[in-house]
């Protein structure tokens, strides 16, 4: 089972979300843990199954929370999915925490919407063959 304190130590961006009393950063942290422990194989991902737990975790938590430091949402906020359009005379960034990405693959769209999801994603097509996902 993958614990709060070692989730803080690989992603310490968790541990200044906002929450509201009684709610602790720590019990929404752990109950993202937990639900990402049960979602996943237990031998999907052999010795990197509790860094796959940790990333669903952070998935789901900055899909919920703002994980930026302030409260301030930026483009190098981590986990946040940004947008950059051009045209001929202008540029728009959006950034979103919660925007959909439109794809084939629903699993795929969803988790592509973190920097925590990409790195996810990047690890099922790493540590599994075709068919193996459960989701």
């Amino acid at each position: 089972m993958t614990t709060f304190a070692s989730f803080i130590a690989r992603f310490p961006e968790f541990g200044a979300i906002k929450v509201t009393a009684p709610v602790t950063v720590e019990s929404v942290c752990q109950i993202a843990l937990d639900d990402a422990d049960a979602f996943l194989s237990n031998t999907a991902f052999g010795p990197l199954r509790d860094k796959a737990v940790c990333l669903v975790a952070a998935h789901r938590t900055a899909l919920r929370y703002d994980v930026s430091s302030g409260g301030v949402i930026s483009q190098n906020t981590p986990g946040v999915a940004t947008s950059l359009t051009a045209d001929t005379g202008s540029l728009s960034q959006v950034t979103s925490v919660s925007a959909m990405v439109i794809g084939k693959d629903p699993f795929k769209a969803d988790y592509a919407r973190t920097s925590y999801g990409l790195e996810f994603l990047s690890m099922v097509d790493v540590s599994m063959a075709g068919g193996n996902a459960v989701y």
